[in-house]
C-alpha cells in the first residue's frame, strides 16, 4: 500500500493573516508536500486586471532593503513551502495572491498525472489614519472661568484614526489616573472628563487630552480658573 505524509490538508495549502494594518510585518506562506511538489515548482503571483503576474522581491523608492521578500520555508520535514514576506505592509499591497504548483516531486505517485494547482489568498490592508478630534467641547478655546466651587464642568475630546488611539489626560502636566481619581468621571472610554464639583486648588488648573496612536499624535489644551469672589481686606 503506498502512502505518503504531510501536515497539510491535502498536501498543498496557502496560509496567512486575510487582514494588515499598514506598517505590519506579513508572511504569507504557500506549503506542499514533498512527495508531490519540489520547492523550485511553488511560484507566488499576484491576481491583477484578472490576470496572474508572478512575484519577485520588490524594493519600494527609497528604501534601503526589499519591502517584499521570497524565501524558502520548511514547515515540516514532509514538506517544503515559499514564504512571500512583506517587511512593511501598505495599503497597496491590498489584493488577491496566488500560490502555484505542478506536481512532480521526487516521489510522485505513479497514478497521479503531472497537473497544476493553485491556492489563494486575499489580504486587506487598513491604511494609518492620523488622530484628529471631532468633538471638543470646553477643550481648545479660550480660559473657562469657574465662577462657583462646586460647579460641575465636562471636558470632551471625541476622537477618531486608526488604530483606535489611545487617550491620556493630564492637569497641569501631570497624568490624571482617571481610575483612582474620584473628583474625575471618565466617559465614552476615556475621551470625556466630568468634574462633578470644581474644588479650589485641586481642580483648576492647565487641561491637556493626548490622542496617541501609531499613526501620530494629537493634542488640545485647556486652563480652568476658579474665580474667586471679591472680599474686604
Amino acid at each position: 500500500l503506498d502512502f505518503y505524509v504531510t501536515t497539510l490538508p491535502g498536501g498543498f495549502q496557502v496560509s496567512g493573516p486575510t487582514k494588515a494594518t499598514e506598517g505590519d510585518s506579513v508572511d504569507l506562506l504557500c506549503a506542499a508536500s514533498r512527495y508531490n511538489y519540489t520547492d523550485s515548482s511553488l511560484v507566488w503571483y499576484r491576481q491583477k486586471a484578472g490576470r496572474l503576474e508572478e512575484i519577485s522581491a520588490v524594493r519600494r523608492r527609497g528604501a534601503t532593503r526589499p519591502s517584499l521578500k521570497i524565501l524558502d520555508d520548511l514547515p515540516s520535514k514532509f514538506d517544503v513551502g515559499k514564504k512571500l514576506r512583506f517587511s512593511s505592509v501598505s495599503p497597496e499591497d491590498s489584493g488577491v495572491y496566488v500560490c502555484q504548483a505542478k506536481t512532480g516531486g521526487p516521489k510522485r505517485r505513479s497514478n497521479m498525472a503531472e497537473t497544476t494547482v493553485k491556492r489563494q489568498l486575499e489580504l486587506r490592508v487598513q491604511k494609518l489614519v492620523k488622530p484628529h478630534f471631532t468633538d471638543k467641547l470646553n477643550m481648545g478655546g479660550d480660559s473657562i472661568y469657574v465662577a462657583e466651587e462646586g460647579e460641575s464642568l465636562e471636558l470632551r475630546c471625541k476622537v477618531e484614526g486608526f488604530p483606535r488611539p489611545k487617550m491620556i489626560w493630564t492637569l497641569d502636566g501631570e497624568e490624571i489616573d482617571l481610575e483612582s481619581r474620584t473628583t474625575f468621571i471618565a466617559l465614552d472610554d476615556n475621551q470625556s472628563i466630568r468634574i462633578p464639583a470644581v474644588v479650589a486648588g485641586r481642580t483648576a488648573g492647565e487641561y491637556s487630552c493626548l490622542a496617541k496612536s501609531r499613526a501620530g499624535e494629537a493634542r488640545l489644551v485647556q486652563r480652568v480658573v476658579q474665580v474667586e469672589p471679591p472680599h474686604i481686606v
